[in-house]
C-alpha cells in the first residue's frame, strides 16, 4: 500500500471527527514549527526517528488526526485533547510505558486511559485503516513532540 493510498483509506476515518465539528471551524493552521530530528541518509541509529517518517507522520496527522485534536501551530481540533505536548506527557503519564508505548495504547485501545474533560470519542480501527507505514510514522511525530 502506498503512502498516498493509505492516506486516502484513513481520510475516510475522518469523518468520526468532522461530524462533531462546527461547520464555522476554522482550517488547520499552516505549520510554524516542526519538531526536533535527526535526519539520516543510511538508517537512522537505534532509537533516532528518521526524518523522513516523522514528516510523513505529520502529513498523515493532518490528515487523519487534525480535525479532532490540537496541536499548537499545526492544527486547531476541537474535539479531542491538545497534543502539543504529548511526546513529554507520555513519557511518564503511565508508569512502565515508553512514550511511543503510550500512544499506541492510546490510540489502539483509546478507552484505557480518557484525558479529563474529554468523551472516549476516538475511532476504533485506526491503526488497521491506517496501514502499518502511516500508523508507524504517526506515533513517531507524536513521540517526537515536547
Amino acid at each position: 500500500m502506498t503512502i498516498a493510498a493509505g492516506l486516502v483509506g484513513a481520510l475516510a476515518l475522518l469523518g468520526a471527527c468532522s461530524l462533531a465539528l462546527s461547520p464555522s471551524a476554522p482550517s488547520p493552521a499552516s505549520p510554524t514549527q516542526s519538531p526536533t530530528v535527526v535526519p539520516s541518509s543510511t538508517g537512522a541509529a537505534e532509537g533516532v526517528v528518521p526524518a523522513v517518517e516523522v514528516g510523513q507522520g505529520e502529513l498523515a496527522f493532518l490528515a487523519v488526526c487534525g480535525g479532532c485534536h490540537t496541536i499548537d501551530g499545526v492544527s486547531v481540533g476541537a474535539v479531542g485533547p491538545n497534543l502539543t505536548h504529548i511526546g513529554t506527557a507520555a513519557s511518564h503519564r503511565k508508569p512502565g510505558l515508553s512514550a511511543e508505548e503510550y500512544i499506541r495504547e492510546s490510540i489502539e485501545a483509546p478507552t484505557v486511559y480518557v484525558v479529563e474533560g474529554f468523551e472516549p470519542l476516538m475511532p476504533p480501527g485506526l491503526p488497521g485503516a491506517l496501514g502499518a507505514t502511516n500508523y508507524g510514522a504517526i506515533v513517531a511525530y507524536l513521540a517526537t513532540l515536547s
